[in-house]
């Protein structure tokens, strides 16, 4: 929840510049033997009919989940990893090392945190108990995107599997959409273009 600007920093830009600050680190980290760098963004099915709203993603004007602000930031922390796997594998400087670094998007899916209202009329208390995963259960997906040696970087993991990513017509599965997303928020960060 929040103005569209808030979740777009705060679910995209803000870990996209924590990742440029880390990256000589993570590189660093891979040339180490034995060595095996993860990089793990949470993203939601959310992003199943998002689009990146390229003009200005600090205005979005459509207000439901799957589609408005939330949707679109969890949409660029899958393009974010995309991309972020692409430039590793195609940098020469990791190249020897680049199976050492994977990135991955993951969705936890619904998960009963600290930021699940706790003053619910009793039945939805009930409901949601029902439904939410325990934070254990939405743990394992990015235990496993961490620890599992065999899933290719850039690979996108729900329930503990690779799942194909969607996203508004296909968007998610895009090279052009997930390079032009780096290159706008290059251009933000450098602009220091926030609301």
């Amino acid at each position: 929840k929040g103005p569209p600007a808030e979740i777009w920093q705060t679910n995209h830009v803000g870990p996209f510049l924590l990742v440029q600050e880390l990256t000589t680190l993570l590189k660093t980290t891979a040339t180490k033997n034995d060595s095996s760098v993860r990089v793990v963004s949470l993203s939601s099915g959310a992003h199943k009919n998002a689009s990146i709203h390229w003009k200005d993603p600090f205005a979005v004007n459509d207000q439901t989940l799957f589609a408005g602000a939330y949707g679109q930031s969890k949409l660029a922390n899958i393009l974010h990893m995309r991309q972020l796997q692409t430039q590793i594998n195609d940098d020469s400087e990791t190249n020897n090392n680049n199976n050492n670094i994977k990135c991955f998007p993951v969705t936890p899916g619904a998960v009963q945190t600290n930021l699940t209202p706790s003053n619910l009329p009793w039945p939805a208390q009930v409901f949601l108990k029902c439904v939410l995963r325990t934070p254990h259960t939405g743990i394992q997906v990015i235990q496993m995107a961490c620890l599992d040696q065999t899933i290719p970087g850039g690979s996108y993991l729900s329930n503990c599997c690779v799942k194909t990513t969607e996203g508004l017509n296909g968007c998610s599965n895009d090279e052009g959409q997930c390079n032009k997303l780096w290159e706008l928020t290059e251009r933000q960060i450098q602009e220091n273009r926030f609301p």
